[in-house]
């Protein structure tokens, strides 16, 4: 596929056929994830594929809808025959820059693998969906992450039993400014 098409055709899947995706499809996700640009090459994400039922369901149950963290939970979660974890180890990155860099840099590291995995999901002809709707304790707990673990992603994974919509957004005008704030014309 060629690169334009996988990043323009690239949809948040909620719904997936009963089809399974293969230990193959699984690593080369992983792969695409683990090439991820990271601050200092750090590359402290983990992933954790989850494939059972129980283990699926479990992961579901720490989600919710919408704003609250009470909200029911995504059950449609369940229905992808995989669900990728991405894990943050904070206690690399404090180890490496200090206390300070844990506001940011596991979340821009971790969002980076993301991203490569959701356009390498387009790629290989599979669809998913970034799912940060979760109660982090839970989760960890649902996980057994160990201390200074946390849980940046949920990524479910499978064929689209439906197909994706594009939503609404501002156009590239709107959000493209040059040499400042505000400038909308190149000099």
């Amino acid at each position: 596929m060629e690169f334009d098409q996988v990043v323009f055709s690239r949809r948040s899947i909620r719904g997936y056929a009963e089809r399974d995706v293969t230990d193959e499809q699984v690593r080369a996700l992983i792969a695409y994830g683990h090439c991820a640009p990271s601050g200092g090459n750090l590359r402290e994400w983990i992933f954790i594929v989850v494939r059972s039922d129980e283990g699926k369901q479990r992961l579901t149950e720490c989600t919710f809808q919408g704003r609250e963290r009470t909200n029911a939970p995504q059950q449609w979660i369940a229905t992808a025959p995989v669900v990728i974890a991405v894990i943050a180890d904070r206690a690399k990155v404090r180890e490496r820059y200090g206390a300070a860099a844990l506001d940011a840099l596991p979340y821009l590291d971790c969002s980076a693998a993301v991203e490569n995995m959701l356009l390498g999901a387009v790629n290989l002809g599979l669809a998913s969906c970034y799912i940060s709707g979760f109660r982090e304790r839970e989760l960890a707990a649902a996980l057994q992450l160990p201390e200074d673990f946390e849980a940046v992603a949920l990524l479910p994974v499978g064929y689209a039993a439906q197909e994706g919509v594009e939503r609404p957004h501002v156009t590239e005008a709107e959000v493209t400014f040059f040499e400042r704030y505000g400038e909308r014309q190149a000099p």
